[in-house]
């Protein structure tokens, strides 16, 4: 077994990771989870937790061809009144292999952007029933903010079987754009069986949208879209194919 560099406040896994790794049971407080190359490392029963309040904050930060497995993962950023505006993000995975089995993400933004998990060149990923909830607080007078429970940009072949990806935003901030699943350009995208949501948003709003992408959804799509917003809007989508049961 390869060894994981423990480099507060974050843990670092580099591409001298090669062979089945395991890093299980572990809780982080402040900063999180960098993989940059490793292969064959799994992520198990952590909690990444952003106690620190960082105003931009990656709990788990993949790139540079590392091939990640993620299971029973809890990453939460929870609500402080006296935060800035920044970029949250939960899990963002680009240009390497992800497969994740439940887990859980849990982010509270002030106002800029929050994503609960981020799929960018990240080609055959699969997604097995995660739950992520994006929300903000009950203040007035909050800047603009986009909340997106899943995004998928250029990458191909993603199936993603049940699950739920909600953005709450509780506030009166203008516009805020909420999606619960929002995949561009990326073909062969599965989804299964989940729940999508995007609820008070002010802006552009959308259970599940796909733009220049060739989807499938299948089994039952439950999505809560805002007063006003889309439960389901495909965008230049030639050859997808709806077999779902849609409810609301």
């Amino acid at each position: 077994m390869d060894e994981v560099r423990f480099e507060q406040p974050s843990v670092e896994a580099g591409s001298e990771i090669q062979n089945a790794t395991t890093l299980d049971g572990l809780a982080l407080t402040e900063g999180g989870i960098v993989v940059r190359g490793a292969r064959e490392l799994t992520l198990s029963n952590l909690r990444i937790e952003n106690a620190a309040f960082a105003t931009d904050w990656v709990g788990v930060d993949v790139a540079q061809g590392a091939r990640l497995t993620l299971s029973g993962v809890r990453v939460l950023s929870d609500l402080n009144y006296t935060s800035a505006p920044g970029e949250l993000l939960g899990v963002h995975v680009v240009a390497s292999e992800l497969s994740s089995d439940g887990g859980r993400v849990r982010l509270f933004s002030r106002g800029g952007t929050a994503i609960g998990m981020w799929l960018e060149d990240t080609p055959g990923a699969t997604l097995d029933a995660p739950t992520v909830d994006i929300r903000t607080d009950y203040l007035d007078g909050l800047p603009e903010m986009t909340l997106t429970g899943l995004r998928i940009e250029n990458s191909a072949g993603v199936s993603v079987s049940g699950g739920s990806f909600g953005a709450d935003s509780n506030s009166y901030a203008n516009p805020v754009h909420e999606y619960g699943v929002d995949a561009t350009d990326s073909d062969d995208l599965v989804l299964d069986d989940l729940h999508a949501g995007s609820r008070n948003g002010t802006g552009n709003v959308a259970g599940v949208r796909v733009t220049r992408s060739r989807v499938t959804l299948t089994g039952s799509v439950y999505v809560d879209p805002s007063e006003g917003g889309d439960g389901v809007l495909l965008s230049d989508c030639p050859g997808s194919l709806v077999t779902a049961t849609i409810t609301s």
